[in-house]
């Protein structure tokens, strides 16, 4: 890992070693205004409470960046548990005021979101601009 990762980089590379069958990670985007945190593989029962707690650190940092973007296109499965993840994510993100938007939410997390009656309460995006490093 380089001397120059931030703190941010560190905890989703700490939470990766952690979980085999999730990764996250983090870019900016330019269009809407940004934190993205990609999410791959599985949120569920295992993996959800560190997830949560991750990502609500992660809004300090998207505060200043202009909000928080959750990239679903490569989730494969949410559980129930993860569901209510991202619903916590959500209630803190409008108790701080910073703008949360789910984006490009996989054919499979977007079932279980319909399914549970949950679609609606978030905001969706289809796409954003990565922002050159």
């Amino acid at each position: 890992m380089s001397g120059d990762s931030t703190p941010l980089e560190l905890r989703l590379s700490e939470f990766n070693a952690r979980h085999s069958d999730t990764k996250l990670s983090s870019a900016y985007s330019a269009s809407p205004q940004g934190l993205v945190i990609t999410v791959e593989g599985d949120l569920d029962t295992q993996c959800s409470s560190d997830f949560q707690n991750n990502v609500l650190e992660a809004l300090e940092v998207a505060r200043g960046r202009g909000g928080l973007i959750l990239d679903l296109a490569s989730l494969h499965y949410i559980s129930s548990t993860g569901v209510g993840a991202l619903t916590a994510l959500l209630i803190a993100s409008q108790r701080y005021r910073i703008p949360f938007q789910l984006c490009r939410v996989s054919e499979q997390a977007r079932s279980i979101l319909d399914v549970l009656g949950f679609s609606t309460f978030f905001p969706m995006i289809e796409t954003y601009d990565v922002e050159a490093p």
